[in-house]
This record gives structure tokens, sequence and C-alpha cells, in this order.
């Protein structure tokens, strides 16, 4: 069972965007859905390049985050510090060191097929979430 459908929140394909990793075309896909008539409160953006893509479009909106929109990236990149960016954050330098490790063994033992491999992640909080209101 998913996190959302865990707490009984059932996932909206329409609020759903994916494009190519950039800023700007990250920026693009949320004007859009910022636009719409109900909008979402929140934006779980897959990296944080494409978060702050999300508030460049919420300042083009003029929507006030976090109080009428919360923000949150993937990797906390040193840009995530400074622009107060709340994210989850991975241990790149370990999962290189585990990609590498899981190649080596799947090559040494010549096998295919799906693996999954679970990593450690941190939530940091700053200043671009706020607790869902009504």
């Amino acid at each position: 069972m998913g996190r959302l459908a865990h707490h009984r929140i059932a996932f909206k394909d329409a609020y759903g965007a994916q494009g190519e990793h950039r800023r700007d075309n990250a920026r693009n896909l949320a004007r859009r859905l910022l636009r719409r008539r109900n909008r979402p409160s929140a934006i779980f953006a897959a990296s944080d390049t494409q978060a702050l893509g999300v508030l460049d479009a919420a300042e083009d909106l003029q929507i006030a985050v976090p109080e009428a929109l919360s923000v949150i990236g993937f990797d906390d990149i040193p840009a995530a510090a400074i622009a107060g960016l709340t994210t989850i954050r991975q241990w790149l330098f370990e999962s290189g060191r585990s990609g590498a490790r899981l190649l080596r063994d799947l090559m040494a033992a010549q096998r295919r097929g799906p693996v999954s491999v679970d990593m450690q992640l941190e939530l940091v909080v700053r200043s671009t979430t706020a607790s869902p209101h009504d």
C-alpha cells in the first residue's frame, strides 16, 4: 500500500506532471498546475532543481509559499539550503557506491532481473512547507 493510500488520500492523475529534468521545464509544468481552478496546496518535485522551478512558478503567479502552497524537493543539493527549500536528503555518495556494487555483482553473476535497494533518506524541513489547512 502506498503512503497516500495509507493516509486515505487518493492520487489524482490530473495533478501529476512530468517532463525534462530542467528548472525552466518544471516552472512551465507548475504554472499549468497552479492555474487550475482547484489548484494543489502542495507540490512534491522529483528533484530540488525541479522544485526550484515550482518556486519560480509560484512567484510568477503571486502564490505565497508556504501559506498557499507547500513545495518539497528531493536530493538536498546546495541550492536547496540557499532557497530555504524543504527537501528529502539522499546520501548521493552512498547511493553511487551501492549502485556500483550492484552493477559489479550483477555483471559477475551474469543475471538479469529487477532489483530493489532501499536507501536511507532524511526529511530536511526548511521554509517552503506548512501544515495542511482546510
